[in-house]
């Protein structure tokens, strides 16, 4: 994302914690700033791209980000996290006239270096969104409003919620080609277009290597440190609305779980299980 913004001639200032990555965009012609309040004082859009709710509570209160941002600036959060913390953080922002939107990305790393992106956008004023919407075009090539402060988590995380059980389908649909005895290469050129596709499968099936193999260490470590983190933000916001996913969404619930509990290729011993709540 940040490669796209400075392809596009637009001067980025920024601050990250690991030296190789303020090597390499200071190389690009990225300015590094040695704290967040000294970024949020030279700057009048911030964007935040940090993995959890906590890292957006640093970034924002933590190191003094949004009171360093004048009046009149807007933080766009890409991150996914809970609509709740966008709505905490944006109380705190509205404090200093500084507006805030959320606009998590989703469309996976080939996306992000094509700028073909998808931002489904929360705000409570669309000429907020109307004002930054230049800005996340050389990002994304859809930019749009769902509803309030908050809806573009909410849609993020039950995108996510389904990207889960597609990651199961998509590992099962890998082995029961090798047991039918299948050539991968040729069913790689075919199955991405077929009715029974998914992004996850696509992604696998159009990568250099055609399903490629999965390192099961990886894997494993994602399944329970980031999509079990988007699956446990889904549920208790889904709880907040009242809804009852094990009663009216039974189906769903089961294909997560095995989803979440296996984390590898089939037919892989799995040690531990882990559920959507974190319980093992």
């Amino acid at each position: 994302m940040a490669r796209r913004l400075i392809a596009a001639g637009i001067p980025l200032g920024f601050i990250a914690r690991r030296p190789e990555v303020v090597a390499e965009f200071s190389a690009l012609g990225a300015r590094h700033y040695e704290s967040g309040r000294e970024l949020a004082e030279n700057i009048d859009v911030l964007l935040v791209v940090v993995v959890d709710d906590a890292q957006v509570r640093d970034v924002l209160v933590g190191q003094g980000v949004i009171d360093g941002l004048a009046a009149g600036s807007v933080i766009v959060i890409h991150s996914t996290v809970h609509p709740d913390t966008c709505r905490e953080m944006a109380d705190l922002a509205g404090r200093r006239g500084v507006e805030l939107i959320d606009a998590p990305v989703t469309g996976g790393p080939q996306r992000s270096r094509d700028g073909t992106l998808t931002m489904p956008v929360g705000c409570d004023r669309p000429e907020t969104l109307q004002r930054v919407r230049p800005l996340l075009l050389n990002m994304a090539t859809t930019v749009e409003r769902l509803g309030p402060l908050g809806a573009g988590e909410a849609t993020k995380l039950l995108n996510n919620f389904f990207y889960a059980a597609h990651c199961v389908t998509a590992l099962d649909t890998e082995h029961l080609l090798d047991l039918l005895g299948i050539d991968k290469n040729v069913a790689a050129a075919i199955l991405p277009s077929c009715s029974g596709s998914s992004d996850v499968l696509r992604q696998r099936a159009t990568a250099e290597i055609a399903f490629r193999p999965l390192d099961h260490a990886k894997g494993l470590e994602y399944a329970r440190n980031v999509l079990k983190k988007d699956v446990r933000l889904f549920l208790e916001v889904a709880h907040s609305r009242g809804i009852d996913m094990e009663r009216d969404f039974g189906a769903s619930m089961q294909i997560v779980r095995v989803s979440l509990e296996r984390g590898h290729p089939p037919g892989t011993p799995h040690p531990q299980s882990v559920t959507p709540d974190g319980s093992q």
